[in-house]
């Protein structure tokens, strides 16, 4: 049977891309008609602008779980070491 271990860096990277893949949504300019009082001008501009609190909302979102993730894999790895260590290894077949 192989080994069942975690990859640190590999991991590191998939959360590294997954977080810094959001990082790429960009927010939306507001059209700048100073002196229309269209409402579906004005509509429009208010729906970029919940948008744009809406992206923000989410990276922050990302940010939180990619820590999260992070912290998820450090903790395992720290689990695993301590399980090692005192780990006798009776009943084992040779």
């Amino acid at each position: 049977m192989g080994k069942i271990k975690l990859d640190s860096s590999s991991w590191s990277l998939e959360v590294f891309n997954y977080s810094s893949t959001v990082d790429l949504i960009g927010k939306l300019q507001a059209m700048s008609l100073k002196d229309t009082d269209l409402q579906p001008f004005k509509k429009l501009n208010k729906t970029i602008g919940d948008f744009n609190t809406s992206v923000n909302k989410f990276k922050d979102y990302t940010s939180n779980q990619s820590k999260n993730m992070q912290m998820a894999a450090h903790n395992k790895m720290a689990d695993d070491a301590a399980g090692a260590k005192s780990f006798s290894g009776k009943g084992r077949k040779k």
